[in-house]
């Protein structure tokens, strides 16, 4: 990502240059107007790297099963409640509805 908002810099940088350069005249809009499509390439790459860091991360929690201990959730304790549950309730697991994350 590093490379990532360092093209972003210099995209902005570029722009803030060619709009100078049209202001003196040297340049037709064009240049800022290219310059302006770089620079918008540039964040929604810095945005798809973002996010494929993120991706990343949720799958290697998922394949590491830590998924889910940055929410302090513990699966034993929620086997544990749910045989609290259909104990007091009377209910059966296999007739509840029941959803599985993958």
């Amino acid at each position: 990502m590093a490379a990532g908002r360092t093209a972003l810099d210099l995209a902005q940088k570029v722009l803030a240059a060619e709009h100078r350069k049209y202001e003196l005249g040297v340049q037709p809009i064009f240049f800022i107007l290219d310059a302006q499509t770089k620079l918008a390439q540039a964040q929604s790459d810095l945005l798809q790297a973002e996010i494929n860091y993120q991706i990343a991360v949720a799958a290697v929690d998922h394949a590491t099963g830590g998924l889910l201990q940055p929410y302090h959730v513990q699966v034993a304790e929620l086997s544990h409640s749910l045989a609290e549950w259909t104990s007091k309730t009377g209910t059966h697991h296999a007739g509840m509805n029941t959803h599985r994350l993958v």
